[in-house]
């Protein structure tokens, strides 16, 4: 069965095989979900099956530090997934970034000060 929108971020059995409520690490599997398709484009599992048995695989040009951030976020046991304090300590997370990884917000200043300049009022004679 292929994941479809409604199964996108499903949760592994072992989430709900016990009685214990784990909001928190429910929260990091759906982080790592979201994580891993804005860095590779697609869905980390093509089933339903699959988010129980099968491996990530990665973009190699991915860093090793975001790989790793987002194998703690899809740990299937959820007393075993990071937690939301590990996630903000993480060095991923925590890096600086270079003018190259920020060139995107750059281009962003760039067009939203072209669209102001476009839509200034013009002075009427």
């Amino acid at each position: 069965m292929k994941v479809n929108t409604e199964d996108e971020y499903t949760l592994p059995n072992s989430t709900w095989s016990t009685n214990i409520v784990w909001a928190q690490q429910s929260t990091v599997w759906t982080l790592g979900i979201l994580l891993y398709k804005m860095v590779n484009g697609h869905h980390p599992f093509m089933t339903v099956k699959g988010i129980m048995e099968d491996e990530l695989r990665f973009d190699g040009s991915l860093s090793r530090a975001c790989c790793d951030l987002i194998s703690q976020c899809l740990i299937r046991d959820p007393a075993n997934r990071a937690t939301l304090d590990e996630i903000l300590q993480h060095k991923w997370v925590k890096q600086k970034l270079t003018k190259k990884q920020t060139r995107c917000k750059r281009r962003s200043k760039l067009r939203a000060k072209k669209e102001h300049s476009v839509h200034k009022k013009v002075p009427q004679n």
